[in-house]
């Protein structure tokens, strides 16, 4: 089962684990917490939902973990994209182009850079701040 991130609800602080949604629609992200003695538990913490994205399962080629709404810049081009998830597939989407999110790897890798995500920082698409 692939991790999931989220925001925590008014917060800017980002938890990472497993995702379930109430049926009032009640997001959450069940992060394991290991207490100073060895003992492990989860604990729940409510995310803004429209923050959680899913990992893709890959890694940038610094080796940091992509998620769906995270923003990188593909080495080839330097052009900014971002990641979706779309019709079963893991995509990127930049400007009116939408691509495979495959066609970016290169030796199991995204051939980029994650730069930050759609969340923390939507003006990196409008190429603003690189």
């Amino acid at each position: 089962m692939r991790q999931y991130r989220g925001r925590i609800k008014d917060s800017t602080v980002w938890v990472y684990g497993y995702y379930t949604k109430s049926p009032q629609g009640i997001a959450r992200i069940w992060s394991p917490i290991t207490k100073d003695n060895g003992e492990s538990y989860l604990y729940d913490y409510v995310v803004d939902p429209e923050t959680v994205g899913q990992s893709t399962g890959l890694k940038d080629k610094n080796g940091h973990e992509a998620y769906e709404g995270d923003i990188f810049v593909d080495s080839t081009d330097g052009y900014c994209w971002s990641i979706a998830y779309m019709d079963g597939y893991y995509c990127a989407i930049s400007g009116d182009e939408t691509l495979m999110l495959h066609e970016f790897l290169e030796n199991g890798k995204l051939d980029a850079e994650i730069i930050g995500n759609i969340h923390d920082h939507p003006h990196l698409l409008k190429g603003e701040g690189q």
